[in-house]
């Protein structure tokens, strides 16, 4: 392959980039935004182009890590919250008042930390690292204690809930 100038190639892959990368990330607007980065790290690694025919595979390789990280950032961002819910839930229901007392004395019955730890998160909202940061833990240690808790709770549900057996009856 003779050697190109960069405009040349751009006016010749352009079109066959940004299809690609529309296909890969379903989105419009990001694959015009993906084939632009693609040809500005071509641009910037032009002078280190070795012109013996390996150019389309060039530009692919280009063009699939500049999609991969576009991937990447795109999971690590958070996604938009409908407004609705934005607005709290009530924590009880009001046909559930009768069950708070006793939801709350078999909390307090929870051994050591896990009471204290399952309140912060059910009631107060907080997250498992604002969590771990009130009680100097880490949080997968209180994300430990959630699932200690709550199983521990569902076993005492279980075992103090009487059982009723359906019978057939013919």
């Amino acid at each position: 392959m003779a050697k190109m100038d960069f405009a040349q190639v751009y006016e010749r892959f352009h079109v066959g980039v940004r299809r690609r990368a529309e296909h890969a990330l379903g989105d419009v607007h990001e694959a015009e935004d993906l084939a632009q980065e693609t040809f500005l790290r071509m641009l910037r690694r032009w002078p280190t182009l070795r012109h013996d025919g390996a150019l389309p595979a060039w530009i692919r390789r280009i063009e699939c890590n500049a999609a991969v990280d576009c991937l990447r950032r795109r999971r690590r961002l958070p996604t938009p919250t409908p407004a609705a819910e934005l607005v709290p839930a009530p924590v009880w229901a009001p046909d559930e008042e009768e069950l708070l007392p006793a939801l709350v004395a078999a909390i307090e019955r929870l051994p050591g930390l896990l009471g204290t730890t399952l309140l912060l998160r059910a009631l107060d909202g907080f997250t498992p690292r604002e969590i771990s940061a009130l009680m100097r833990t880490t949080p997968a240690n209180v994300k430990v204690r959630l699932h200690r808790a709550r199983s521990l709770l569902d076993h005492s549900r279980r075992t103090r809930t009487p059982r009723t057996r359906r019978t057939c009856r013919r």
